[in-house]
């Protein structure tokens, strides 16, 4: 029964207090960092499609599902083309890379 205290833990999955019931953080999830991202780029920028290259672990998973959750709620909905890939995989990095080229 040890709290934890984190001055840059982002990850919702933190959030879960039955995993985590002593973790609680000093900064914003990365949930508010998707939001603020698809309101810049969807309601101000106007983009119609995103890229998006993120690595295969909880953190990259939840933060682009978060991000692929709150572009669907723009005043003008853009497309996200997903390439997730594997750490210090580089094969993985260059598949990622060449499903956004097509």
């Amino acid at each position: 029964e040890l709290p934890q205290i984190s001055s840059s833990s982002t990850s919702s999955s933190l959030d879960n207090k039955g995993i985590s019931p002593y973790f609680t953080r000093t900064v914003p999830t990365n949930v508010g960092d998707a939001k603020a991202i698809a309101i810049y780029l969807g309601d101000y920028l106007k983009v119609a499609y995103l890229g998006v290259i993120y690595i295969r672990d909880s953190f990259g998973v939840a933060y682009f599902e978060k991000l692929r959750e709150e572009s669907k709620k723009r005043k003008r909905l853009f497309r996200i083309v997903p390439a997730s890939y594997e750490d210090g995989n580089d094969e993985s990095i260059t598949a990622a890379i060449s499903r956004l080229q097509k």
